[in-house]
């Protein structure tokens, strides 16, 4: 697989040569639309139920460590943190494969073969 790091250097190199107009007019139209639709769409979804476990635990934390004698608790709730955040970096990864799955292809096509 083509990643996407590797696709915009190719990318790049071939604009900095000059594009064609079929090229450009499918940036403009196409491509540079969908990724952009396609990152929206997953940070609101995907990235956002990840995310929204971390913000419920630090909602928790905040209310516990506003109660008097709730240290212990207010502990347990930092200890789910970093399983929290990690989860949440598993789907952020989970989601960048997927973008460079779908918006991106092998760099052939960005030559027009």
């Amino acid at each position: 697989m083509v990643l996407r790091s590797e696709v915009l250097r190719a990318l790049a190199e071939i604009t900095s040569g000059g594009l064609q107009q079929w090229q450009r007019d499918h940036m403009i139209r196409f491509g540079i639309r969908v990724g952009t639709r396609r990152l929206e769409f997953l940070a609101m979804d995907v990235l956002a139920e990840a995310f929204r476990r971390q913000a419920v635990l630090l909602g928790q934390l905040q209310y516990l460590l506003t109660r008097v004698g709730q240290d212990s608790a207010a502990a347990d709730v930092l200890r789910q943190l970093p399983d929290a955040h990690q989860s949440a970096l598993v789907v952020l990864e989970d989601a960048t494969r997927q973008v460079e799955a779908h918006a991106f292809g092998p760099s052939e096509r960005l030559h027009g073969a």
